[in-house]
């Protein structure tokens, strides 16, 4: 019944909400992938950096982010997607802003490793809760919507290496990357834990209040809950 009744809400601005604050999530994800390319061709230059040395830069990122996409999804398993999903947007823009911090060539790996691992489990974790949340007819809709962001995180990229590399140097590209964090005061405020997790976890009072004041939320004729704890099919 629980679930029933999620199924059978009206797409509305609730779900139009959630797909902006996920794909904010994935537009800082491209724009720091789109960022890094930018930004080594000058650091090569700067710091006198070997091909390989360049190489390892761009590509300790994507080992991060290998590693962040399998151990955050178990651990939302555990802890739940909406708290996983702001812990690695936190981990993601501090790591960023440290990049601009960085002193030498092992520095900057080491801060490019956090910054994937951070990217790496905000990505997945940002799909399923819009997975779950979005109706079956309408999901490959959302998730098509969702995975536009990664383009226009590239172009926000673009932009930032062309109008402001050039005045204020390499670092303030990362300074930029780094006010994701604040984004994660909208996640805490817009973006609910999902129903099935809590459901997992037993927790089925507050899958029921989401779904009730999701009704609320998108006009829809609403009745109490039975009781009974069971009743989540």
């Amino acid at each position: 019944m629980l679930l029933e009744r999620l199924e059978k809400l009206p797409v509305g601005s609730f779900h139009y909400k959630l797909l902006a604050v996920t794909g904010l999530g994935w537009l800082f994800d491209a724009m720091d992938t789109g960022l890094i390319s930018f930004v080594l061709p000058i650091l090569a230059k700067e710091w006198g950096l070997a091909p390989e040395q360049m190489g390892w830069i761009g590509s300790v990122g994507f080992i991060g982010m290998a590693l962040g996409a399998v151990i955050s999804g178990t651990i939302a398993d555990r802890i739940g997607r909406k708290l996983v999903f702001s812990l690695t947007v936190i981990l993601y823009s501090l790591a960023t802003g440290a990049c601009a911090l960085s002193w030498n060539y092992e520095s900057l790996l080491l801060f490019r490793f956090l910054v994937g691992f951070g990217l790496g489990g905000e990505l997945p974790v940002a799909a399923t809760l819009m997975t779950e949340y979005a109706p079956t007819k309408l999901r490959g809709r959302f998730i098509v919507l969702l995975e536009s962001f990664w383009g226009l995180g590239w172009l926000a990229a673009a932009c930032i290496a062309y109008l402001l590399i050039p005045q204020y140097g390499w670092q303030i590209a990362f300074f930029i990357g780094a006010l994701p964090a604040v984004y994660v005061f909208m996640i805490r405020v817009h973006m609910p834990e999902s129903v099935r997790y809590l459901i997992s976890k037993n927790r089925i009072g507050e899958a029921q209040e989401i779904v009730l004041m999701l009704e609320k939320k998108l006009h829809v004729a609403s009745e109490p809950f039975d009781k009974e704890l069971s009743d989540v099919e």
